[in-house]
């Protein structure tokens, strides 16, 4: 599900590697709901930060973060040693999400922050296409991958409003629908169910992400 052979994560396997602050980053966008090989990809996720965990040894020191604000603002500390596993149970797919600018100059900012001179920002992802600026930040991406193309789709944003239009007031429901596989998909059928019943259709068609 996922590869853990990158230079920066062999130094860590080293037994006497030198101390380390590190910040493991988990995607937890719409994306990485994303169902294979009988779980979804944010759990694989979770298993590739629970493998870096334990290279961790006492002297370094590891915080957890995602792509949720409100998560990290209650979770992402920095822990001497390995992090508690059961941090990670509280991670949940978000509709919203911080940027990765945003998000690398904070984790960037409290590494330095520990006064480590050896630090390391690990960014567990299933690499949707999304700009990382690798010249600004040092990421090392560990990618969910796989063996075949994704075709899910996603319903974001849903939201009720009323509006005014033609002298009347009306009554919607809005949401967006995101294609996440690598081509078109055609004649998508969208159906609003209201406890049971159908009110209305839309065939629609969707280019990639």
């Amino acid at each position: 599900f996922f590869a853990l052979s990158r230079p920066a994560i062999k130094g860590l396997k080293s037994k006497n590697h030198s101390k380390t602050a590190m910040a493991i980053i988990i995607d937890n966008s719409y994306s990485m709901d994303y169902f294979s090989n009988g779980t979804i990809d944010l759990e694989k996720a979770k298993l590739a930060a629970c493998k870096l965990n334990s290279y961790v040894k006492k002297n370094d020191l590891v915080a957890i973060y995602t792509r949720s604000q409100k998560w990290n603002d209650f979770n992402s500390i920095m822990y001497p040693g390995k992090f508690p596993d059961k941090i990670l149970e509280s991670i949940r797919i978000i509709p919203e999400t911080v940027s990765l600018d945003s998000l690398f100059t904070k984790v960037d900012y409290e590494l330095r922050n520990t006064g480590y001179s050896n630090r390391k920002i690990f960014y567990i992802t299933d690499q949707q296409k999304e700009k990382i600026k690798f010249s600004k930040f040092k990421i090392n991406v560990i990618g969910i991958y796989n063996p075949s193309e994704k075709s899910n789709l996603s319903c974001e944003n849903a939201k009720y409003e009323i509006i005014w239009e033609n002298n009347s007031l009306n009554q919607i429901i809005g949401f967006k629908i995101k294609n996440y596989s690598l081509s078109k998909k055609s004649d998508i059928v969208c159906k609003l169910i209201l406890d049971g019943n159908k009110i209305a259709q839309k065939v629609v068609s969707l280019e990639s992400k």
